[in-house]
């Protein structure tokens, strides 16, 4: 018996297969995905691509057999866990800059999610200058406070079993290292340069080239509230000079406010 299920899938996930699989599991010998034509449909079947994993679910352009209609299907961003995707996948997205904007707009405060989305534009600017790929300072920027307005207790747990060496900091670190284990474990982020970049964006504590690129974006961008005309042109003519300048900037503040290395 044969069936068929047709949705916009934007994008497929893990949730989707694991559903369909339920119905091979129930007796069906296969299983035709439909993509709907629409925004992004070349991109949204090279995921499907990449999710599908066993030869009993293809995709089709005309569906065979009896449609499947199950509202555990299809939901795309609008569900929770939008970007339950294997690492091949989150590559594919990260690399076209797909599905990490809207990542970062459903999981954060209109306040944040504005501070990321000036990073972010700031931060591929400066990656693509120094001749690095563009999505990696898009996605470092968009994600590096993906973990931030966590509910306090929470995220000291979350830290207490994921980042235990890092406890005993000041709790305003805390995101800075959940982030970064939630790029790894949850989302399947594989991209060292990435992690390391937003694992290191509180304390501008790594040498990579991302992660000072993303250090300075997240000290400097737009939705900072001051003139910060010479400081980015600085950052674009000499990195490593605009990074001395914005570290030493911050530890004076942190010391103003009886912190260090915030």
């Amino acid at each position: 018996m044969k069936a068929f299920v047709k949705g916009l899938f934007d994008p497929f996930t893990l949730t989707d297969l694991n559903v369909l699989k339920e119905y091979l599991y129930q007796g069906y010998e296969s299983i035709g995905v439909v993509l709907l034509e629409g925004e992004r449909y070349q991109e949204r079947e090279e995921i499907a691509r990449l999710i599908i994993d066993t030869p009993q679910i293809v995709l089709q352009k005309n569906g065979q057999g009896e449609e499947i209609c199950n509202e555990r299907l299809s939901c795309g961003i609008t569900r929770k866990d939008f970007l339950q995707l294997n690492p091949a996948a989150v590559s594919y997205c990260l690399k076209h800059m797909l599905y990490v904007e809207e990542l970062a707009k459903r999981t954060l405060s209109d306040y944040r999610f504005y501070h990321v989305k000036c990073v972010a534009e700031l931060a591929s600017d400066l990656a693509e200058h120094y001749g690095l790929p563009r999505y990696m300072g898009y996605a470092a920027g968009y994600l590096h406070d993906i973990t931030k307005e966590w509910e306090k207790e929470y995220h000291r747990e979350y830290i207490r079993r994921y980042a235990f060496s890092h406890l005993q900091e000041n709790p305003k670190k805390y995101h800075q290292y959940s982030a970064a284990v939630f790029l790894r474990d949850a989302l399947h982020v594989s991209e060292e340069d990435i992690i390391d970049a937003v694992g290191n964006h509180v304390n501008g504590t790594s040498d990579r080239l991302l992660a000072r690129i993303i250090f300075c974006s997240d000290k400097i961008d737009d939705s900072r509230g001051f003139d910060n005309t010479s400081i980015k042109a600085l950052c674009f003519e000499n990195l490593d000079q605009a990074y001395e300048q914005i570290h030493q900037r911050q530890l004076e503040h942190l010391h103003k406010k009886g912190i260090w290395n915030e």
